[in-house]
């Protein structure tokens, strides 16, 4: 049976060459290093899982992206430096994608995928291409999932903040959920099928009750 560390391997080998990675060795190690950062503590929503998921989604809506290797090359690395306790992971994630690509791809091609790995940090729609956008869609698509589904991850999202007391838990996860319920719109892509909305209003409004309680 394979596992998603040795499916995801697979999937950014591919992807790699595809874009042009003739190195071998170093290219693989790259990509083995990247992983295995995935894999470190304290995640238990931001996984090799989550992932998985995401490059599902770019497989499955590929003719609606205008470059699907792009966005799904920017999801290898959205999450590479995930901490709940730092305020830079967006940043830092950014940076380790220019590390492994300086050498191979051209630099305006960098900037406006580290653009797109910072957009994550707030996912704010404003100024964004298409597929940013549709990248930010993605990479929030579990907010629309099934009420089971979601409140899975939301057990996930408080294991990650284990060293955060409850009541203060509560309190910065609530003021996070409202933030959220407070905009126009979670969803700002094509990608978004018309039910995710609602649905993920509703899986919000429902976590946010039981902080509340």
């Amino acid at each position: 049976m394979r596992t998603p560390l040795n499916m995801l391997a697979t999937r950014g080998q591919a992807l790699w060459r595809r874009f042009g990675r003739q190195d071998g060795p170093a290219a693989d190690h790259q990509l083995a290093a990247l992983l295995a950062r995935w894999q470190s503590a304290p995640r238990a929503y931001h996984t090799l899982s989550h992932l998985q998921d995401c490059l599902w989604q770019v497989a499955l809506h590929a003719a609606q992206l205008q470059q699907p290797d792009a966005v799904a090359l920017a999801l290898f690395y959205h999450d590479a430096v995930y901490d709940p306790q730092r305020q830079d992971n967006e940043p830092q994630s950014a940076q380790w994608l220019w590390r492994d690509w300086q050498d191979h791809l051209p630099t305006d091609t960098l900037q406006r995928l580290q653009g797109w790995i910072l957009a994550t940090a707030t996912h704010d729609p404003v100024g964004l291409d298409d597929d940013c956008l549709r990248l930010l869609d993605i990479d929030l698509s579990i907010l629309a999932r099934d009420p089971d589904t979601y409140a899975h991850y939301a057990r996930q999202i408080r294991q990650e903040y284990a060293f955060v007391p409850e009541p203060d838990y509560r309190r910065g996860r609530a003021q996070v959920l409202q933030r959220f319920l407070q905009r126009e719109r979670l969803y700002h892509s094509d990608l978004a099928s018309p039910h995710w909305e609602g649905q993920a209003r509703q899986n919000l409004q429902q976590e946010l009750r039981g902080l509340l309680d």
